[in-house]
């Protein structure tokens, strides 16, 4: 992450193609993700807008608060 980006590291994004179909992910709120499978032949363009659209109207509610490690 420091070479190509910020050196904040994270993933803000992906999409890997399969046999099959395709997996896009995408940030949705502080600690949470959103991740689609689609068909091989969906419209990349239009699911990945339809992503972004849902976690505009929802990444408020779709946080997820870092866990508390246990100790034994």
């Amino acid at each position: 992450s420091v070479e190509f980006g910020d050196g904040t590291g994270g993933v803000r994004s992906a999409m890997a193609e399969f046999y099959g179909g395709v997996l896009f992910i995408v940030e949705a709120g502080e600690g949470a993700h959103l991740a689609v499978v689609t068909a091989e032949d969906a419209d990349a363009g239009l699911v990945g807008h339809n992503m972004s659209e849902l976690v505009e109207q929802l990444g408020e509610h779709l946080t997820a608060r870092p866990r508390k490690s246990r100790t034994s």
